[in-house]
């Protein structure tokens, strides 16, 4: 199985992140620095600078897109070939054999996520993504029906390429609307990130028959 893992960072990498992976699983490791990040990826690893892409949108950053800005410049510019790939960010840690595990997991119709909610708990939890129900209606208005019943976290999610081909055209015109709808002064920097993590959530369940969580990559929240 051919499988590439994104691993996002904006500012430095932590090698411990990775320490305890082989040498065939450091190779599905490729590096994406956002925001002119410097640092050096860890040896024989793939390091991307994402303004350098030739499809860029400068203002996804600096409007705070984050990590969901990065997942649609990735798809937009075909970067990888590989049958299937999950997208991380810089504090996520993989214990040892967690990538050959997750492998196990991967089939055609499955996503699999370090973290997943259901519907209600997505939601729910919402403090600042979807927090108006009428942005969730108009999200939900613009995607097909649901097929998971539960929903992938953080931007995470590992599954076919041509999945994330599928859904990120249509996931990034929702983007674009929502961003327009709920930018509003006073706004902490990190709600329009949690929308998108939501938007991303929303088109992945629909076209995956199910999201299984994955507890062998935890999201350390370094600093």
């Amino acid at each position: 199985m051919n499988l590439e893992i994104f691993v996002i960072f904006h500012k430095k990498i932590y090698p411990e992140m990775y320490s305890e992976l082989d040498e065939d699983e450091m190779k599905c490791l490729r590096f994406v620095a956002v925001n002119n990040a410097t640092d050096k990826t860890p040896n024989g690893t793939d390091l991307i600078n994402e303004w350098e892409l030739p499809i860029y949108n400068p203002n996804w950053q600096e409007q705070n897109w984050m990590n969901g800005g990065v997942n649609h410049h990735i798809v937009m510019n075909n970067v990888s070939k590989a049958d299937y790939i999950g997208f991380v960010q810089y504090d996520m840690k993989f214990k040892k054999d967690s990538i050959k595990n997750l492998k196990k997991l991967l089939s055609p119709n499955i996503g699999v996520s370090i973290k997943t909610m259901n519907f209600m708990n997505l939601i729910g939890t919402s403090t600042y993504g979807f927090s108006e129900f009428n942005m969730y209606n108009f999200a939900l208005s613009q995607l097909p029906s649901l097929k998971s019943k539960t929903f992938p976290l953080f931007h995470n999610c590992f599954m076919l390429r041509k999945h994330y081909e599928e859904i990120m055209p249509r996931v990034l015109q929702i983007d674009n609307i929502l961003f327009e709808m709920h930018n509003k002064p006073g706004d902490p920097y990190y709600r329009f990130p949690i929308t998108t993590e939501r938007t991303l959530a929303l088109g992945i369940s629909s076209v995956v028959d199910n999201v299984i969580e994955f507890k062998e990559i935890t999201h350390e929240r370094l600093q």
